[in-house]
Formats: C-alpha cells, sequence, structure tokens
C-alpha cells in the first residue's frame, strides 16, 4: 500500500513538473512597450511608422487634443516621464483662506488672455505638394493673436505634437511671467496685462519645453520641425506689438505699407551667422548632387527634434518684436518653405494686394452690405489662393500658410462711420 500511495505520488509530482514546464513564460515587454507605460496617459506617441520600424504591433498612437491635454492634470501627480510638465501655481483660492493649490491647467482658460479680446480675420490653408506625405501643420489660437507654422521633416510626429500644445505651454509660461512680474495683489494681477517681455519668455521657454521633450524619445532621433510663431501684444493704450519666434527656415512676414518687412530670418547652413556658429561646433556644410546646402543631412541649420544632428543643428529660436502701425500696417503672413522656395516676401505682398485690387474692383458697383461681404470673403479665401499660386510657380513642396489681417474689415469701418461710432 506504501509503495501504491509513494507511486501516485510520484506520478501527481511529475504530473505538476510538466505543467510548469510546459507554462509559457510572460514574453519580456519591448522597449517601446516599456516606454508607453511610463507616459500611460501621454498625449504623444510615435507615429505608425516608426511602430513599424521598431516593429511593435500594438496601437500606441493617440493623438489628443488640445482640450483633451488641458484635462489630463494627473500628469503633475506621477514622477514619471511626462510629455507635459504643468507646475503648480498659487491661485486666488489661497488668498480666501486655506492653502489650496490648483493645476495650470485648471487656470488655463483664465490665463488665455488672448482670446477674451475680438477676434481678428485669419485664413489658413495647408498643401500637399507631390510628396509622399503631409507633414506641415498650421495653428491660430487667441482669436488670431497667436499664429504658428510648422514644417515636419522625418515624419509629421514633431509637427503635430508642437500645433497641440506649444500654444498651452506658451499661455503656461505666460501665466507664471506676470505672476513673477507684478507685485500686486491677485485681484489686480488678473486685471493687468503681461509685459512685452513676459510675451518673449513664455514663447521662448514654451519651444524650449517642446524640445526637451522630442529629445527623450530616442524612436524620434531622424524626425524633426521647424517652428514659426508669431504672437500679437496688446497693451490696455492699445498699442500693438508682434512678437515673432522661428526656427529653422519657415518664414513670417508683416505687410507696411504693402511693403514686406521679414519678422523672421531663415535659418540656412550658408547664412553668415549660422555657417560659423555650425563651423565652430564642429560641423561640415555640404553641397548636395541638387545643389542645395546642408549639414548633418539637413537643409536647415535649426530645427526642433533631430536628436542625431544635436548641437551642430541647434533648437535655439530667434526672438524679434516689431511694434504695429495701425496705419501702415495690413496683415501678417507665415508660411513653410513650400511658399518661400517660389516667392519673395516682396512677391508675396504683391500677389496678395492685386488679389485685394481686383476684388475691389468687382466690390465698387455692389451695396454696402454685398461689398463687406465681398472683401470679407477675399481675405478669408487668401491663404488659399497664395498656396495655389505657389503650386503654379512650380512649388513641389508641402506649402502652409497662415495669415492675420491687422485691420477692421473695410465694410465694417464704413459702418463704424455711419453710426458715429
Amino acid at each position: 500500500m506504501s509503495s501504491l500511495m509513494a507511486l501516485a505520488a510520484s506520478a501527481a509530482l511529475l504530473n505538476y513538473s510538466n505543467n510548469v514546464t510546459k507554462a509559457e513564460p510572460p514574453a519580456p515587454p519591448s522597449p517601446m512597450a516599456t516606454s508607453v507605460a511610463a507616459v500611460s496617459a501621454s498625449p504623444f506617441q510615435p507615429s505608425s511608422e516608426h511602430q513599424q520600424k521598431m516593429k511593435f504591433t500594438g496601437n500606441i498612437r493617440r493623438r489628443v487634443s488640445s482640450i483633451q491635454a488641458k484635462r489630463n492634470v494627473e500628469y503633475v501627480k506621477e514622477e514619471s516621464k511626462l510629455p507635459l510638465r504643468f507646475q503648480f501655481y498659487k491661485t486666488s483660492a489661497e488668498c480666501e483662506g486655506g492653502l489650496k493649490e490648483e493645476t495650470s491647467a485648471d487656470i488655463l482658460s483664465e490665463a488665455d488672455i488672448l482670446s477674451k479680446a475680438k477676434p481678428y480675420e485669419v485664413s489658413i490653408e495647408a498643401f500637399q505638394g507631390r510628396r509622399e506625405t503631409m507633414e506641415d501643420e498650421v495653428v491660430v489660437n487667441g482669436g488670431g493673436r497667436f499664429a504658428a507654422v510648422f514644417d515636419g521633416h522625418g515624419g509629421g510626429d514633431v509637427s503635430l505634437y508642437l500645433k497641440q500644445h506649444l500654444y498651452h505651454l506658451f499661455l503656461l509660461r505666460l501665466e507664471q511671467k506676470h505672476w513673477e512680474e507684478s507685485d500686486s495683489d491677485v485681484q489686480d494681477i488678473r486685471l493687468t496685462t503681461p509685459s512685452i517681455p513676459a510675451y518673449m519668455s513664455a514663447l521662448r521657454e514654451g519651444l524650449h519645453s517642446v524640445e526637451t521633450e522630442i529629445i527623450r524619445h530616442p524612436e524620434l532621433n531622424f524626425v524633426g520641425s521647424t517652428a514659426v510663431a508669431v504672437v500679437l501684444h496688446e497693451n490696455p493704450s492699445g498699442y500693438r506689438t508682434l512678437i515673432s519666434a522661428n526656427v529653422g527656415d519657415s518664414r513670417a512676414i508683416l505687410c507696411r505699407d504693402w511693403k514686406a518687412v521679414d519678422l523672421t530670418k531663415d535659418h540656412k547652413p550658408t547664412a553668415e551667422g549660422e555657417r560659423k556658429r555650425i563651423l565652430r561646433a564642429g560641423g561640415r556644410i555640404f553641397l548636395d548632387d541638387t545643389g542645395v546646402h546642408r549639414v548633418m543631412n539637413l537643409s536647415l541649420s535649426r530645427a526642433i527634434g533631430d536628436g542625431f544632428s544635436k548641437p551642430i543643428v541647434s533648437p535655439e529660436p530667434d526672438i524679434r518684436r516689431f511694434r504695429v502701425e495701425d496705419e501702415g500696417d495690413e496683415f501678417i503672413l507665415l508660411a513653410s518653405d513650400g511658399l518661400w522656395d517660389v516667392m519673395s516676401s516682396q512677391d508675396a505682398v504683391n500677389f496678395v494686394r492685386a488679389r485685394l485690387d481686383e476684388a475691389q474692383c468687382v466690390a465698387e458697383r455692389m451695396s454696402k452690405e454685398e461689398k463687406r461681404k465681398k472683401m470679407a470673403s477675399t481675405r478669408e479665401n487668401m491663404a488659399s489662393v497664395v498656396v495655389q499660386e505657389a503650386m503654379k510657380l512650380g512649388s513641389a513642396d508641402n506649402t502652409s500658410v497662415a495669415m492675420v489681417w491687422l485691420k477692421n474689415p473695410q465694410g465694417q469701418e464704413d459702418d463704424k462711420q455711419a453710426t458715429g461710432n
């Protein structure tokens, strides 16, 4: 009996051992999966193209809108590496008793002072040229007081990230700068306007924040983007100032008395200041088979992303300021290099003026209301017309244009004069 019991016990142990041996151990997570777990709620993930390159088939890309990202305030509660490091700022709740803190996302709608005033007329267009993919992004926020164009290369991830997050990062930094520069109490701060230096610093730091986040993702080492943005500052006295930021070879211009004023300078390897900086950093500029000067195989000398090329290709933005002249300034125009490859800055201004003059001639025979609608429609569609002209002139690149009209619609001005306002 004891022998039978021992035999049965041995058989049971053997069966258990076989089951354990046959059980497949859990597969180790891929590096990409581990990265995704570390940023579980992240609005930024690599594109499907990069997923295939990494042989990772999980559906990890989630294009979360800016509004959704704003609600994800739990980011600040985690110590993992996160794409948007929302900082805590004290708000009026602190002055009302109790040391309550609210996140920057909670006060984001209050901080968006750019959207509280009357909006400007805007016109935007993004067109895919003879390229396999469309990597340009255009964004206009704050009622036209913030406009930006992002021209991606190597993929659209960086340009998309800029579109989704730069404006909100700018607002968060602006809120912080406004608190730092003010000695007033909370209620007075809410009624004041941040200074021009605060705008400039916030724009620069917003771009730095994006660069820092992108560089943290090695799967995006060969993905980058230009960034050109213009912010309109308005002080209580009515004076307006344009603040431009540029990284790369996209460009922003101002039409002043129908003359083009460059708000930015192109960052090309052959530009004198850029050439010296590249050579000092140990870089080499060469001419490719198509006659284009390149550094680190890129045709531009500054970019957001492109981790493989740093520090020779710089992410540092140029920040400039321009006083708006109410009488002579007509519009600002931002565009990717698909436009500037076939038009100069003055060519673009001349083209827009010619289209406005044509519309004005047609509108002269119309009633006041019809005239107002005609000119408003012409301005609204102008970016599309400019892009179409670039295609006719032979541009093969993706081309994106954003325009902000700095004056009131003509018919509206006539209505104001008629009513005595």
